[in-house]
C-alpha cells in the first residue's frame, strides 16, 4: 500500500514537473503562476504547494529535472575510462578521493549541458535582461545536483568518506556554475557549434585547473574566454 502510495505520489509530481516546464518553455518565468501550472498538470493549486512552496522553487526543480542526464552519466561511467588525461599526481590515481573526482569529470565531459541550459536560461527570461534571478536560479538548479550526485558517487565508490565525496562533488559542480557565467556572457547562452566548443573548452579548463589545484601555476593565455 505504501509503495503504491509513493508511486503515486511521484508519478503527480513528475506530472507537475511536465506541466511547469511547458509553461516555461511557452511562456516564459515572469509569466507564469501556480495557478496555470495547477490547470496545466490537472490539480488543485493546493496539491502544486504541496510539492513546491513558490514558483521560484518549482523552477529550481524543472531545472534539476533537465539536467539529471548528468547524473545518469555518472551512474553509468566506467572507472577504468574516467580518466582521459593523467593527473598532475600520479599517486593519487588510487585515493578515493581522486575516484571520485575522476568519475565526474568524465561525467561532465559526456553530458550535453548546454541545451538544458540554454533553455532554462531562455524560460528565466534570457541572458541579460538584469534580473538576477535568471543567473541565481541556473545556478542553484546546478547546485541542487550536488547531493544527487554526492549520493550516486558514494554507491559508486562506498569506501569513499562521506566528507571527501561532497568536497569532491561540491568542488567541481560550483565550478560549474562559475563556467556558466564565464560562458553565458561569451556567447550569449545561445546554442551553436561554436557555443559548444566554447563549453567544452571551459568544461577542461575546469577540470584541469580543480585537479592541479587553484594555487598551480596557470598559463594565462590557454584560459577559455580570457578577454571576457
Amino acid at each position: 500500500m505504501a509503495g503504491r502510495q509513493a508511486a503515486s505520489k511521484e508519478r503527480r509530481r513528475a506530472r507537475i514537473l511536465r506541466a511547469a516546464a511547458d509553461l516555461l518553455d511557452q511562456r516564459g518565468f515572469g509569466n507564469i503562476t501556480m495557478d496555470d501550472v495547477a490547470t496545466a498538470a490537472d490539480v488543485s493549486r493546493r496539491t502544486v504547494f504541496n510539492y513546491f512552496p513558490s514558483v521560484d522553487d518549482l523552477v529550481v526543480a524543472v531545472g534539476v529535472d533537465w539536467l539529471r542526464d548528468l547524473i545518469e552519466q555518472l551512474r553509468l561511467a566506467s572507472p577504468a575510462q574516467s580518466q582521459v588525461a593523467p593527473p598532475p599526481r600520479q599517486d593519487l590515481r588510487q585515493d578515493s578521493a581522486a575516484a571520485v573526482f575522476w568519475d565526474l569529470a568524465q561525467a561532465l565531459r559526456s553530458t550535453d549541458l548546454v541545451a538544458p541550459i540554454v533553455r532554462l536560461s531562455r524560460s528565466l527570461g534570457g541572458v541579460g535582461t538584469g534580473d538576477p534571478r535568471v543567473a541565481a536560479a541556473v545556478q542553484h538548479a546546478i547546485l541542487r545536483l550536488t547531493g544527487q550526485l554526492a549520493d550516486q558517487s558514494r554507491l559508486r565508490h562506498p569506501e569513499a568518506d562521506r566528507l571527501t565525496v561532497d568536497l569532491v562533488v561540491a568542488g567541481l559542480i560550483s565550478g560549474a556554475t562559475v563556467i556558466y557565467d564565464h560562458w553565458a556572457r561569451s556567447t550569449g547562452a545561445v546554442d551553436t557549434p561554436e557555443s559548444r566548443q566554447t563549453w567544452a573548452a571551459l568544461v577542461e579548463f575546469l577540470i584541469e585547473r580543480t585537479a592541479a589545484g587553484p594555487l598551480a601555476p596557470s598559463d594565462r593565455a590557454n584560459t577559455p574566454v580570457s578577454g571576457n
